[in-house]
């Protein structure tokens, strides 16, 4: 794909994939404890190995790479984080239809209901109470979340 002011192309991926991201959940959430059962339950490949994700995967060139923002070191630095969004309103069809309607009707705007950056962050770190806030907000307002880290 061409890429606006990189004068080499990227590529792109969209579909399902082997989903890559390797965690005990069980251990995660409960509370934490990385280990209750010994080494056999611990070396497993986690519980989301057999599991399958939509992927939106972009390759762009390392020179194309370039940012403003710079970490404490100096160094550039490129966040990316990504978002997933519904329909404000679902209506459940009790009478599908082949001709007509099907068994969900959607409308209303997008909103968004989750983000991530880096995973386990709002499962692990921020608060019950909180959990939606942090779905629905940007990475600009991460501050009113400082309180849990």
């Amino acid at each position: 794909i061409a890429i606006p002011g990189c004068g080499t192309n990227g590529r792109v991926f969209v579909g399902q994939r082997q989903e890559a991201f390797a965690v005990n959940l069980g251990e995660i959430f409960d509370l934490v404890n990385t280990n209750p059962l010994g080494p056999r339950n611990g070396e497993g490949p986690g519980d989301l190995a057999d599991k399958n994700v939509t992927s939106f995967a972009l390759e762009v060139p390392t020179d194309c790479l370039t940012g403003t923002a710079m970490n404490s070191n100096g160094q550039p630095v490129i966040g990316a984080w990504t978002t997933a969004s519904v329909r404000q309103a679902r209506i459940i069809n009790p009478a599908p239809s082949t001709a007509g309607r099907g068994a969900t009707v959607e409308g209303g705007a997008y909103t968004q209901v989750s983000r991530l950056g880096m995973p386990l962050v709002n499962e692990v770190v921020i608060g019950l109470k909180d959990k939606d806030r942090f779905n629905a907000s940007e990475p600009k307002d991460d501050g009113q979340f400082a309180t849990y880290v």
